[in-house]
């Protein structure tokens, strides 16, 4: 009988740089799944926000759950280092969101199917961290854009399918945020 390669069930997590500058800080950490680990069931990342940020755009992920967690990010207590307020969007139909306001360390469930963000860090006293736990290993999300004749399409994003948007050649996107930036300056 063959041993069990009990190796494959660690993984060094890799640093990876992002470009959102002084707000985000990097690097940051991800644990991509099924992309670092096969068989992996689990797909999340952790952010460090240390001022006002927008993140993300109305979207939904098929047939999957994700958890967002907002701490505050002084150890060992995350709960007295919280100093923040923060805009969730979530709603059944892009059209007709809720915002809700997290005011304090939370977990927010997003149920499969379910639409959500942006997120919206908008004060921010003390730095916060934020992860998004994806439960499945292959990360993906449906999001819809408006087109010019004013009819909507549906846009899907997932793990290694979406090629840098600056570097379409070298790399699949892992929403580092160098494309925002630079938009952002032009």
């Amino acid at each position: 009988m063959a041993e069990f390669d009990y190796e494959s069930l660690f993984c060094k997590v890799p640093p990876e740089n992002t470009f959102h500058g002084d707000i985000c800080p990097g690097p940051q950490a991800y644990f991509r799944g099924e992309t670092y680990m096969p068989g992996a069931n689990l797909h999340m990342g952790w952010q460090v926000i240390t001022g006002p940020m927008p993140m993300e755009e109305p979207h939904f992920h098929h047939g999957v759950e994700e958890y967002l967690v907002f701490f505050g990010a002084q150890l060992p207590d995350v709960f007295s280092s919280w100093d923040a307020e923060i805009d969730v969007m979530i709603g059944e139909d892009p059209d007709d969101m809720k915002k809700f306001t997290v005011t304090e360390p939370t977990i927010v469930r997003i149920p499969p199917n379910m639409w959500h963000c942006p997120i919206d860090f908008r004060v921010i006293r003390k730095p916060i961290l934020w992860q998004a736990i994806y439960l499945n290993g292959t990360w993906s999300r449906v999001r819809r854009r408006k087109k010019e004749d004013g009819e909507y399409e549906y846009l899907f994003d997932a793990d290694n399918l979406r090629k840098c948007r600056l570097h379409p050649e070298r790399k699949r996107c892992v929403f580092c945020g160098e494309c925002f930036r630079q938009e952002k300056a032009e």
